[in-house]
């Protein structure tokens, strides 16, 4: 009998997903829920967020759906980052890019503005 590899203990080895490296284009859109699950886990981790909190919060706003627009058309992509009554420091059509909008929005969560998603007050 040939000898087998020692366990490495993977099964209980915590791994934390790594967002895309995908250019922030128009392309974005082709990206599946799963996809940008995996994205919002990974950018929670970067930014030091609750990962769970922040899917839930993106499937509130949007349903994972990067191309929704939302509150009367006030509410732009995934993360329905709230237009003019908001300075976000970007534009409506950068929200509406799926990687940057989770990116931006993990950020700030981070920075303590969470409660700025209605999702988030109702997830609580």
């Amino acid at each position: 009998q040939a000898p087998t590899a020692p366990s490495v203990g993977l099964e209980t080895a915590a791994v934390a997903p790594i967002p895309p490296k995908v250019a922030t284009t128009t392309t974005q859109t082709k990206l599946t829920k799963a996809d940008l699950q995996a994205a919002a886990v990974g950018y929670a981790v970067q930014y030091g967020i609750d990962p769970a909190r922040f899917l839930k919060t993106i499937e509130c706003e949007s349903g994972f759906n990067p191309n929704i627009v939302g509150d009367n058309g006030t509410s732009f992509g995934i993360a329905q980052f709230h237009y003019p009554l908001r300075d976000w420091g970007f534009t409506r059509e950068q929200a509406m890019q799926p990687l940057f909008a989770l990116e931006q929005a993990a950020k700030a969560f981070s920075e303590g503005q969470a409660r700025r998603w209605t999702c988030y007050r109702l997830t609580g």
